[in-house]
């Protein structure tokens, strides 16, 4: 029972490559740990070995089928970012009224919060994840990624 990497590289759609040339082995009955911070790829990587995820460029080799089980989070996965955030509303209530809407209801929702997308995209770079948009998918972000929502270190 072994793995053998060779030159596996990784991408999400629309995502800058998570890793490039990546090349290791581990030998029948040897022990490896996936050390790294939030969003780095670990998650991805075990998917990768699992065939869960296929690798965008590279060969993956394992003498037997590995079990990947991923990280729990309570989370709609359909949602948006925004939404996962909980300010959904008022980005969406900020949008009608720059785009004409003088719907009270658009006010209320808003709540004088017109900074909103500014703190988003701060909190958003804060977290470490400056290549997300608040309309991305939840379920487009790695593992680490969504993990840095519920991290009490951020």
């Amino acid at each position: 029972m072994s793995i053998v990497v060779r030159d596996i590289s990784y991408r999400y759609f629309n995502y800058p490559s998570l890793f490039e040339h990546l090349s290791f082995s581990v030998p029948a009955n040897g022990k490896v740990s996936i050390i790294g911070n939030n969003g780095c790829g670990k998650s991805t990587l075990l998917r990768l070995l699992s065939g869960e995820l296929a690798p965008s460029s590279g060969v993956v080799h394992c003498t037997f089928q590995p079990y990947y089980i991923p990280q729990q989070i309570d989370m709609a996965e359909q949602q948006s970012v925004s939404e996962v955030i909980g300010i959904a509303s008022k980005i969406h209530a900020l949008q009608q009224i720059c785009s004409g809407s003088s719907e009270p209801m658009y006010f209320d929702q808003l709540a004088d919060d017109w900074d909103i997308e500014t703190r988003c995209r701060l909190a958003l770079d804060y977290w470490g994840l400056k290549d997300i948009d608040y309309n991305s998918r939840f379920n487009m972000l790695s593992g680490g990624e969504k993990q840095k929502y519920f991290s009490p270190d951020y």
